[in-house]
């Protein structure tokens, strides 16, 4: 006489079924786990990215002056962050990077993306491109992959 096994109450799969579906759906549970750390990681990224854009196509003039260096504050903090954000989303995605790759990586990328910036701000009425404001860039950039350990 077979053997009579009890259904699952909540799937209502033979245990031999539970386990075949459990081999096949345990590889995609580990990639949408994955897809998730990976938007955890890459959004703030983006959305700073994002911001600075935003604050570059306001027209010059906009801001009123609430203290000295006001500018080259706003572009060392917010390079700052970004890159803190940026070294820890290479951090955890990347295997092997040494500090001192790691460091190098992220200041690159703020001197890239802030040249980008610069030269958005050609297009922007009121608004000139600043090599001072480029090399603050990379000093927050700096900072923030340093901040990040």
């Amino acid at each position: 006489m077979p053997r009579i096994t009890a259904r699952n109450r909540k799937t209502g799969l033979l245990p031999a079924q539970r386990l075949k579906m459990d081999a096949i759906l345990a590889p995609m549970r580990n990639n949408s786990r994955r897809m998730i750390s990976m938007v955890k990681l890459w959004l703030p990224v983006l959305l700073c990215m994002g911001l600075i854009f935003y604050c570059s196509t306001i027209t010059g003039g906009t801001f009123k002056k609430i203290m000295p260096f006001q500018d080259v504050i706003f572009h060392f903090f917010a390079y700052m962050i970004l890159c803190l954000f940026f070294s820890r989303a290479i951090r955890n995605n990347s295997l092997g990077m040494t500090a001192k790759k790691l460091i190098l990586f992220t200041v690159l990328f703020a001197l890239v993306y802030g040249a980008t910036d610069e030269w958005h701000q050609v297009f922007v009425p009121n608004r000139t491109p600043s090599l001072m404001d480029l090399f603050i860039d990379g000093l927050g950039g700096f900072a923030g992959s340093l901040f990040h350990r």
